[in-house]
């Protein structure tokens, strides 16, 4: 039995609606370990004084992780909330140089 253009519709949405939240999820995770590595690096340091205060390298990673998952998932969320007519007309999508025309233009 062959799925209605309304079926797929709904199943490509909530697929990308899925995929779209569980990248959001696990950005937000890890920048939540980023604080708690943070702020367990600020209690060490406040005992010890071994490495400069505020010293960043433990949490490079899980921010950057998390920021691409975040960046990654949000097109996915907007993808499936937004009608596709809607995003047809969003002027980066149709042509791709009119934003590059509208900074131009503003930094002359």
């Amino acid at each position: 039995m062959p799925l209605t253009p309304l079926q797929r519709s709904l199943i490509s949405r909530t697929a990308m609606a899925v995929l779209g939240l569980a990248l959001l999820y696990g950005g937000r995770a890890c920048l939540r370990v980023t604080s708690e590595i943070y702020q367990d690096d600020l209690g060490q340091n406040q005992q010890t004084s071994s490495h400069p205060a505020g010293d960043l390298d433990d949490t490079r990673l899980p921010f950057l992780l998390g920021v691409c998952l975040i960046c990654l998932g949000t097109p996915f969320v907007i993808g499936a909330i937004l009608p596709a007519r809607v995003l047809y007309n969003l002027p980066f999508l149709s042509n791709p140089s009119a934003g590059r025309e509208t900074v131009e233009q503003f930094l002359q």
